[in-house]
């Protein structure tokens, strides 16, 4: 029986594997890979929802310029009006442009 025999080298070699064994188990168990992928989808939607939001804003300043663009047009025409007591075609013209501003928007 002299194959039997287990020496304290073994019974350490046969400890540690069971800690890497273990330890593997704990890694695979909680899964910080896994952990990691929800955090960068949970991310990548509110990337795109601020996104989405920029566009908007975005949109909203453009249109807000365009808005004073033509008023102040409008108030430039209108005081050029008032100094000089003319200009009714650029008023005219002022307006179409006003009207067609207001329509299309």
């Amino acid at each position: 029986m002299e194959g039997l025999t287990i020496s304290v080298a073994d019974i350490l070699w046969i400890a540690a594997a069971l800690t890497t064994l273990a330890a593997a188990w704990k890694v695979l168990k909680n899964n910080p890979i896994a952990k990691h992928d929800k955090r960068i989808e949970k991310n990548e939607k509110r990337l795109n929802d601020h996104d989405e939001r920029f566009a908007r804003d975005l949109a909203r300043l453009q249109d807000a310029e365009a808005a004073d663009k033509i008023m102040c047009k409008c108030l430039l025409t209108l005081i050029d009006h008032e100094i000089t007591g003319n200009g009714t075609e650029r008023m005219k013209q002022i307006r179409t442009e006003l009207q067609q501003y207001l329509i299309d928007k």
